[in-house]
């Protein structure tokens, strides 16, 4: 199975045997759309300025208006980040990742679940992608 994105074309993250292939396209995509730093923890929410003590609450509310934008902005990057990789997960693993709530926490459980750990992980990759 598989999905595509404005006609991309990226087989679903479905074992071991696809993880390396899998974790370039779909870098290249959340790169491409701006949201890789999701992934990265680079993307650092923005933060709401606090109202001064003789601030009135219209101005309050014009002087945060940037910064509340840009958090909402953050926010739905986010939301797209995490959406962008679940949707490229195969359903038989969608459940081992469903808890994680933000790119980073998803791409950690994968990586943790598909990465070839110990002695034989770089070999392992290396036959992987020589088999591309």
């Amino acid at each position: 199975m598989a999905t595509t994105f404005d006609q991309i074309f990226i087989e679903f993250l479905s074992g071991k045997e696809n993880y390396p292939s899998w974790c370039i396209k779909i870098q290249d995509i959340l790169e491409e759309n701006d949201l890789w730093d999701h992934v990265t923890g680079n993307a650092i929410a923005p933060t709401i300025p606090l109202k001064r003590a003789a601030e009135t609450d219209s101005d309050y509310t014009a002087r945060i208006a940037p910064s509340v934008d840009a958090l909402n902005k953050h926010n739905k990057q986010a939301g797209r980040a995490l959406c962008t990789i679940r949707l490229c997960i195969a359903s038989s693993f969608i459940c081992q990742v469903k808890s994680a709530t933000t790119a980073k926490e998803i791409w950690k459980k994968i990586e943790d679940h598909f990465k070839p750990q110990g002695a034989m992980g770089p070999v392992i990759l290396r036959r992987n992608l020589q088999a591309l």
